[in-house]
């Protein structure tokens, strides 16, 4: 059935002027709809992001844990120490690193795994504290020496 319409759809604005007028200004007017609701939502994302800021958040016995398939667990506590608004996400930017060589204080690192964004969503209100349980995928490379990693706040949101 609907590929009858889709053939009465194209004879109509093959053959008719007035059809063809109606069609361009529905997608035109759906063309305005979506290009309202994208540039509103990236408004809201912009707002939401500047609520709290990442000195705001406080990272605690935050580690890393082996855990099955070469990923490893993220496990630690989040403390949103903002006076009025509830973290609802962060996002960490997290670099592992392959360290050789003997002497400890200046080891010979490679970067092995790099993650720009990795979004955590929890919902944790003003001045509470929530612990925190993830996965990390770093790729294919396995660290043959030992594994250092860093991390970062890239950008927390709010409401």
């Amino acid at each position: 059935m609907a590929w009858l319409v889709g053939i009465v759809v194209l004879l109509l604005l093959v053959f008719s002027t007035g059809f063809r007028k109606v069609a361009g200004v529905l997608v035109a007017l759906v063309a305005v709809i979506v290009g309202i609701f994208v540039v509103t939502q990236r408004e809201s994302e912009r707002q939401a992001r500047a609520l709290i800021p990442a000195s705001d958040v406080d990272l605690r016995e935050v580690r890393l844990q082996p855990d099955s398939f070469g990923a490893y667990k993220l496990v630690g506590r989040i403390k949103n120490n903002s006076p009025s608004y509830t973290l609802t996400g962060l996002s960490l930017k997290i670099v592992l690193e392959d360290c050789e060589g003997g002497d400890t204080s200046q080891p010979s690192c490679v970067t092995i795994g790099e993650s720009e964004e990795h979004p955590l969503f929890e919902n944790i209100p003003a001045g509470q504290v929530r612990d925190v349980s993830d996965y990390i995928f770093p790729g294919s490379t396995k660290p043959q020496g030992k594994l250092v990693w860093h991390y970062s706040i890239s950008y927390t949101e709010g409401k």
